[in-house]
């Protein structure tokens, strides 16, 4: 027969390999992630925590294109690199923006690593008995002050992403969304 003890050591065991496997994977080149990922895939490294926070439900609700096209929300996925022909970024505009574009990538996964590690001792603490609150809230507002820091890196990244592009170009890339979809109850 097996002991309380026994299983609650299985189950901590259980819970840190399934928080740590992603971590393992990646150290050993197994995992599916590639800062030359594009499109949709972006989700998995923001997850459900998006930098640029989420659309409000009045601006086309979550998961939907808004209504009206923000600067530093068209570049959020690809650094403007997704617009290349349309903006005619030059080479020297390409190369900076991958190099930026992968450099904040890097960095949000680096970030990401720290934080789940905190929330590793975060169960280990919440698990310990007798539980101290004070190392808990320690933990938890380290893990706050962390997702902080993480997301204003990335949008101080995509800003001064969007830094590069000549006036001409932003302008350019917000008409391309605003002529697309007439605000609500405007058109036919």
């Amino acid at each position: 027969m097996t002991s309380f003890s026994d299983r609650r050591s299985f189950m901590r065991g259980a819970a840190l390999s399934l928080l740590l496997l992603p971590s393992l994977a990646r150290a050993q080149d197994l995992g599916p992630l590639d800062f030359e990922v594009t499109g949709p895939d972006l989700s998995q490294l923001f997850k459900d925590r998006p930098p640029m926070g989420a659309c409000p439900a009045g601006d086309g609700g979550p998961g939907a294109l808004p209504k009206k096209s923000h600067l530093l929300h068209l570049g959020v996925a690809e650094f403007y690199l997704n617009h290349k022909a349309h903006l005619a970024l030059t080479s020297d505009q390409q190369a900076r923006l991958k190099a930026s574009r992968a450099e904040a990538r890097a960095q949000w996964l680096e970030d990401e690593e720290r934080i789940q590690a905190l929330e590793v001792r975060l169960w280990e603490l919440t698990g310990a008995e007798p539980t101290s609150l004070e190392g808990v809230a320690a933990v938890v507002l380290e893990i706050a002050g962390r997702r902080a820091d993480q997301r204003l890196a990335y949008v101080r990244a995509v800003s001064e992403a969007a830094g590069l592009l000549t006036a001409q170009q932003r302008k350019r890339l917000l008409g391309v969304r605003s002529s697309a979809a007439p605000p609500a109850g405007e058109g036919g």
